[in-house]
């Protein structure tokens, strides 16, 4: 008979998925008293089957555990959370019998909180009983989060009203008709992004830039109509430029390529909304604008050392080329409030990046290292690794600074499921010379330059000159990894020179990554316990376990557990749950198991998912 109890008491916490925060099945007791021995939790007294049952005696017990509540209440209000955005859960109307397996899981410690514990167990069974009936008993009342989490934000355009129409048309006269100038030397302002437009105009007042035109509107446009202008224009269709220029587009094609692609995008359309688009912009404008970085009037280090020995004559064909380009529509965000696709997401921020580490992440630059087919372990932490300066490369890190973790696991999610090319050398080098290097660098590098390790990054194809470089940085400690530099501490010249061929000259293979899957498809698992869309079912969804008290009591008792109803919960409590499973910190095998396998961004994305659940306020006698 107990192999018997055993087997059905596993069936059942599998058949439960994420009902409960369980430990492992023991014996356990409490203040002397025997408890059940599931989830190292205690029975529920008899005063919460009552409670359960929805009979009179219940609603009593219920008003009972009014007082007792008083002690919860600084947190978990009547009707919701404390805030939506927080990470405490919405409790009213909620199952009983979850809430009872959830304070247990606090004093046996399946769930970590000191305060919870010393306060859960300062409670009788009897008062756990009261308090427990009297939240599941309240009216459900649970906001739906529908504000936009880190995981999805789109910033909107307001619809230019009539007043934003009129401000916008006191520009026209020298910045054409709608933004599209007709005049050599002032700039087109259509089609430019919002946040540039903003920032251009906040430095024009303030007198950053200097321009004694444009300082005559210092009192007539405040902080809200500098930005109602900058939305307007951002949203008219810029227009390539009518006007003559006297460059070579050849040329400055090929100057602008190598010089300015980097930040401004393939042929000037920008991907980053802090930076201007240069296509289809005047030549005349271009010439003098460049003109101005140079001379040091308007203050860029970046650029000024981007035009560090640009000739006059080359400025003029690189202002030509960008004059005869089409014009792409403004950037405004990459993210969707509405559809979780973090692949495509990360494909429009990886747009930032095409000018220096070419399409799809393979590098055409010498020097530039091609991002294809690398590991997102290793590519979040080499972003992350520019950003916080512990690489220092002021380009990556004026790049890299805005984005969110969120960003940054979109863009190395999408270089990662990038097929790399082959880079442009086949010559191998001298392998007889460096044979010994080579099976050194295997071991954390892989074999042929193809790692194994997600955090070590693969070689195979990548630019040989950029592979040299980042030795050389190793060994002089430019680049801080105290392995690398002791690895390299002996290379010659030569050494590096070979190695570099021949990690250049091999193949590149993709590593396996796994697409996250969309909350949708994430939901039909959770579903199976938690109800459909979350809404709970607890017909469907009550369990009776059954297992010994102790082991020489003979005596059987019935637990029923609940599965907990999602929809309409708090989205942090929800994300912070998953991430506690994952970790371990709440202790139940079978939520460890589903949450383990699923990244940040599902979890955020499946917390969003049921938290926008709408769910009826309900009086609710489990």
């Amino acid at each position: 008979m107990r192999f018997y109890y055993l087997i059905v008491l596993i069936v059942a916490l599998h058949l439960i998925g994420c009902n409960n925060d369980t430990g492992s099945v023991t014996d356990t007791k409490n203040n002397n008293n025997p408890s059940l021995a599931i989830d190292a939790g205690k029975t529920p007294s008899s005063a919460s089957t009552a409670a359960n049952a929805g009979t009179d005696s219940a609603l009593a017990v219920s008003a009972a555990g009014e007082h007792v509540a008083e002690k919860c209440i600084q947190c978990h209000t009547i009707g919701s959370a404390s805030a939506p955005d927080t990470a405490i859960p919405y409790i009213t109307g909620q199952y009983a019998n979850y809430l009872t397996t959830s304070i247990q899981a606090y004093i046996h410690g399946a769930r970590v909180s000191d305060e919870k514990k010393t306060l859960f167990a300062s409670l009788t069974d009897t008062q756990t009983a009261e308090v427990v009936a009297y939240y599941s008993n309240l009216p459900r009342q649970w906001r739906s989060n529908a504000a936009p989490s880190s995981l999805n934000t789109k910033k909107k355009l307001r619809i230019p009203i009539n007043s934003t129409i009129e401000l916008a048309s006191s520009c026209f006269a020298c910045h054409g008709p709608n933004g599209n100038s007709q005049t050599d030397s002032v700039p087109s302002i259509a089609g430019l992004s919002a946040d540039y437009l903003q920032s251009a105009l906040s430095e024009y007042i303030s007198g950053r830039r200097d321009n004694e035109f444009m300082k005559v509107f210092k009192h007539s446009l405040d902080h809200e109509k500098i930005t109602q202008l900058s939305e307007y224009f951002s949203t008219q269709k810029r227009r390539k430029t009518t006007l003559s220029h006297n460059g070579n587009v050849n040329t400055g094609e090929k100057l602008a390529s190598k010089l300015c692609a980097g930040c401004h995008g393939i042929k000037g359309n920008s991907a980053v909304s802090s930076i201007p688009s240069l296509s289809g912009q005047n030549a005349a404008y271009l010439i003098k604008a460049i003109g101005t970085y140079s001379d040091g009037t308007r203050k860029n280090a970046m650029m000024k050392q981007a035009l560090n020995n640009v000739s006059t004559k080359n400025i003029r064909h690189i202002a030509g080329y960008y004059a005869t380009q089409t014009p792409d529509p403004a950037v405004i965000n990459a993210n969707d409030t509405t559809v979780f696709d973090p692949v495509n997401d990360g494909k429009a921020l990886a747009a930032a990046c095409t000018g220096c580490h070419g399409e799809n992440g393979n590098s055409k630059h010498p020097g530039i290292p091609s991002l294809s087919g690398l590991d997102t372990d290793y590519l979040s932490s080499a972003i992350n690794a520019y950003k916080k300066g512990d690489r220092d490369h002021a380009l990556m890190q004026f790049f890299v600074t805005p984005l969110t973790p969120d960003d940054i696991s979109k863009v190395a999610l999408f270089y990662a499921l990038q097929e790399p090319k082959a880079a442009a050398s086949t010559d191998s080098g001298n392998i007889t010379a460096i044979s010994g290097i080579l099976s050194t660098c295997a071991a954390c590098h892989g074999d042929k330059g193809n790692s194994q390790s997600p955090p070590t990054p693969s070689l195979a194809g990548q630019d040989g000159d950029y592979l040299i470089q980042a030795i050389v940085n190793y060994q002089s400690g430019q680049r801080k990894h105290e392995d690398m530099r002791n690895a390299t501490a002996d290379l010659t010249p030569a050494d590096i020179n070979s190695l570099a061929q021949y990690y250049a000259a091999q193949s590149a293979v993709k590593p396996k990554t796994r697409i996250p899957e969309t909350p949708e498809v994430i939901a039909q698992r959770c579903n199976r316990c938690h109800g459909a869309q979350g809404l709970g079912d607890e017909t469907n969804l009550t369990v009776r376990v059954a297992t010994r008290v102790t082991p020489n009591s003979g005596a059987d008792v019935a637990a029923i557990i609940t599965a907990p109803i999602l929809a309409g919960q708090s989205e942090q409590y929800l994300f912070q749950s998953l991430q506690d499973y994952q970790s371990g910190v709440r202790k139940n095998s079978a939520m460890r198991a589903m949450a383990d396998v699923l990244s940040v961004l599902e979890m955020k994305a499946i917390a969003r998912y049921y938290s926008t659940i709408h769910i009826k306020s309900t009086q609710q006698t489990p």
